[in-house]
C-alpha cells in the first residue's frame, strides 16, 4: 500500500477529511471547557495540521530503530522501508517542531520524557 502512492492518495482523500473534522470537534470541546488538549496525529506535518498548536512535539527514532520497530510489528523490511518513504524525512519533522523526544530506548523513557516535556510546557503556558 505505501509503494502504491496513487492507492495511498486516494485512501488518504477518504480518510483524511473525516479525521480532521473530529480532531476539530474534538479540540473545540477541550477548548470549551478550558482543558489543555494534546493529538497524536501521526502524519501531522505531510497533511498541514502543524499550524495553530500552541506547541508541537516530534516523536522521534533513528531509522535504524523505527525499521525494527515496524519489522517487529509483521512488516517486510521493504514495507516498512517504503512507510519510511512514504512520510516526510525525520529531519525535517526535527527541524519544524517545538520540541523533539527522542524515542530510541525504551516505553518508561519515553513515558517520562513525554511527562517532562508536558510539565514544560503547562508552565509556559501560565
Amino acid at each position: 500500500m505505501f509503494a502504491a502512492t496513487r492507492e495511498r492518495r486516494a485512501l488518504n482523500a477518504l480518510v483524511h477529511p473525516a479525521v480532521i473534522r473530529a480532531l476539530r470537534v474534538w479540540l473545540a470541546a477541550q477548548q470549551r471547557r478550558g482543558r489543555p488538549a494534546a493529538a497524536v496525529i501521526p502524519l501531522l506535518f505531510e497533511v498541514g495540521l502543524d499550524r495553530g498548536w500552541d506547541a508541537v512535539i516530534c516523536v522521534a527514532a533513528d531509522r535504524p530503530v523505527a525499521l525494527r520497530r515496524l519489522r517487529q510489528r509483521g512488516l517486510s523490511l521493504r514495507a516498512a522501508q517504503q512507510r519510511l518513504r512514504a512520510q516526510w524525512p525525520l529531519a525535517r519533522k526535527v527541524r519544524q517542531a517545538d520540541v523533539v523526544l527522542w524515542n530510541n530506548g525504551t516505553r518508561r523513557a519515553l513515558a517520562a520524557n513525554t511527562r517532562t516535556a508536558w510539565t514544560a510546557l503547562m508552565k509556559k503556558e501560565k
